[in-house]
Formats: C-alpha cells, sequence, structure tokens
C-alpha cells in the first residue's frame, strides 16, 4: 500500500519499546545489515537487491544508522522531485498503442548517472526503515506497511500487525522497496491510477507471490494489484490493472529476468 501523504507520528512514544515492536526492530536491522557489501551473494535478500539498486550499486557510499524504531539509511544519489516524474508509457513512448506484450528491454536504465562519476548529491535520499503501532484509519487502516513522505522518505511496518519473522518482514520491505525503486530509479509518479497499478503489479510479484507456483502466479499478481489500487483508485483501479498488466509482469528490474 503506498501513501503520498506526508504525515506525523502524532501519538506519544513510549519511554520504552513494546516487546512486539522491539522484536520488530530487531529483525528489520538484521535485514539490512548486509547493506555496506560490496560484494552480491547469491542468496541476497530481495530488500538489499532493491537498495543497492536504488544507491546505483555503490554501497560503499552508503551510511546507516540504527535508531530506537528502525533504520535510517543516507544514500549517494539525487531524491526525486516531483517534477520529473513520469507515467508509465513513457518506456515505451508517448504511443498509447504501443504493443504492451512485445519484449521487454531494461527500463530503468535511463535514470542511471554514469557510474564512473562519483558526483556529490545536492539533495541526497534519505530513507528510514520503522516500526511503529498503525491506527485503524487513513492510508495505514487495515496495511502491513505504508510509505510515508516525502520527507522523509519512509516505509513504515505496522508491527501491531505483523508477526515480525525474518521472512514476513522481507517480503513487506520487498513489496513497498519495489515502489521506492520505481518513484526514485524509473521515476514513476505513484498519484496517477496506471503507475500505481503498474507498480503494485511489480511489487506483488517480487513480494507476495514471489514463490507461487508459476501457473497461478500470473492471478496471484493480478488478484493483489487489483486490491491494493482500489484502496486508492476505487472505481478505476481494476480496469488500470488490467490496462497496465502485461508490460509490468513482465518487468523484474532490478532482479533477474525470472523476477528474483
Amino acid at each position: 500500500m503506498t501513501s503520498s501523504t506526508n504525515e506525523s507520528d502524532n501519538a506519544t512514544k513510549p519511554s520504552a519499546l513494546s516487546p512486539s515492536c522491539r522484536k520488530c526492530v530487531n529483525v528489520l536491522q538484521q535485514l539490512i545489515s548486509g547493506l555496506q557489501s560490496e560484494t552480491k551473494d547469491a542468496n541476497e535478500s530481495p530488500p538489499l537487491t532493491l537498495l543497492k539498486a536504488i544507491a546505483r550499486g555503490d554501497p560503499k557510499r552508503l551510511r546507516v544508522e540504527n535508531t530506537k524504531d528502525g533504520v535510517v539509511m543516507h544514500l549517494p544519489v539525487e531524491t526525486i522531485q516531483p517534477g520529473v516524474l513520469r507515467r508509465w508509457t513513457k518506456f515505451v513512448g508517448d504511443n498509447e498503442n504501443v504493443d504492451l506484450n512485445t519484449p521487454l528491454r531494461a527500463l530503468a536504465t535511463s535514470a542511471l548517472s554514469d557510474s564512473s562519476a562519483e558526483s556529490t548529491p545536492t539533495n541526497p535520499l534519505t530513507i528510514e526503515l520503522k516500526c511503529r503501532k498503525c491506527s485503524t484509519e487513513g492510508p495505514e487502516g487495515g496495511a502491513r506497511a505504508f510509505l510515508m513522505g516525502p520527507k522523509p522518505l519512509s516505509v513504515v511496518i505496522c508491527h501491531n500487525r505483523v508477526l515480525s519473522d525474518p521472512e514476513e518482514l522481507s517480503e513487506i520491505l520487498t513489496h513497498e522497496l519495489v515502489h521506492l525503486y520505481d518513484v526514485q530509479s524509473s521515476k514513476l509518479d505513484l498519484q496517477q491510477c496506471e503507475n500505481l497499478a503498474y507498480s503494485e503489479i511489480r511489487a506483488a510479484k517480487a513480494a507476495e507471490c514471489r514463490n507461487t507456483w508459476n501457473q497461478l502466479q500470473s492471478f496471484c499478481v493480478k488478484q493483489k494489484a487489483i486490491c491494493a489500487t482500489k484502496n486508492l483508485f476505487p472505481s478505476k483501479g481494476r480496469n488500470c490493472v488490467h490496462k497496465v498488466f502485461p508490460r509490468a509482469f513482465a518487468d523484474n528490474q532490478p532482479f533477474n529476468d525470472d523476477g528474483r
């Protein structure tokens, strides 16, 4: 689930973390602990792959800080501004009648800078990953996690709705970080229905439906994406998912061609 609203945590923070929050924070920090490694393990977790891709594959220039409720990361890339965001059709040109079943090329390469030039960003990207007790109202109502921003850009995990085992948190982080990748690297404007649908399809395939049997994966992804997109676009979310599905389902960036 995504939210572009810049919300502050108005709840009074307790002096000590609850057991469920403490467990969430500990597992979250463990999942991110290998982020600054320059070598890619064959079994590298999807959240680390996504974060390194967002950082333009330069982990040595990352700064990671453990905090009371999670992790703060400072990435050596420019924060994407709303004015440069675009529609998903920009990946294949402005022709709305493009054949969405044509073979897919890498979509995010135009957003990458020359890796040989270590320029200093004027507005470096800061990402917070944090655990908190979520309410039953607004964008976070009923969600396991959501994006909040833009200053700072945060992935918030609702510790009161998850068990916080490593596999579950890895899946949740993967889903939300796909959205972040799509904004930061592919420059998608997720406040548009078709763009959000495009990102929800990718997020579901990389996360909740990642290990689904091949013959059922398409169905799993489509149902998850429709449900998520309709949260923000109740009347047209389903149509948006159907329109972009072939192209989005084939887009596995930054993972391998099989989405892993």
